[in-house]
């Protein structure tokens, strides 16, 4: 089985990992969040000789909404080659600063609109989800949500976002 590694600087995090018992109540509380758009934590745990500390959860082979925007099919791949520029700037509308010579629907096509609407309702349900718990995410970009496709019976694909929380 194969799983995602977060490793993030212990010290910035909201409560101290080096005190034995915020450790513990960091774990309890990323064990027991349960949302239907928070993707679960495997393992958590705290190196405090490197302050990082690191999460496992397991691996979407659908990638990131990142992935989805770019339109990647293969998330392992290198970065770089991932979400390097695919488009050639040549000319520049003076007004906006994009280029006059690329069209809108171009710069959205590797995800429909249902599918915009989609993770932006479900990643702002998990962040209203966070705010009640008072739990803060201060971090949230494109890389940190995970997409899952789900097969239903009407033949059509239905994504889900998940939050990477921390």
């Amino acid at each position: 089985m194969e799983h995602i590694l977060t490793l993030f600087d212990g010290s910035k995090a909201p409560v101290s990992l080096s005190q034995p018992a915020t450790k513990r109540q960091w774990e309890k509380l990323l064990y027991s969040l349960e949302h239907p758009f928070i993707y679960p934590v495997l393992e958590a745990d705290y190196m405090a000789e490197r302050e990082r500390a690191i999460v496992f959860r397991s691996y979407s082979p659908k990638g990131s909404l990142l992935d989805a925007i770019y339109g990647n099919s293969d998330p392992q791949k290198p970065y770089l080659s991932k979400y390097q520029c695919k488009l050639k700037l040549t000319k520049f509308d003076e007004l906006l600063g994009m280029p006059s010579s690329i069209k809108q629907q171009s710069l959205l096509s590797y995800m429909s609109v249902e599918s915009v609407q989609t993770a932006g309702k479900q990643i702002l349900e998990a962040l209203l989800y966070l705010k009640k718990s008072r739990i803060p995410y201060p971090h949230l970009h494109c890389g940190n949500v995970i997409v899952q496709v789900f097969l239903f019976w009407s033949k059509y694909f239905e994504y889900d976002f998940f939050l990477l929380l921390v």
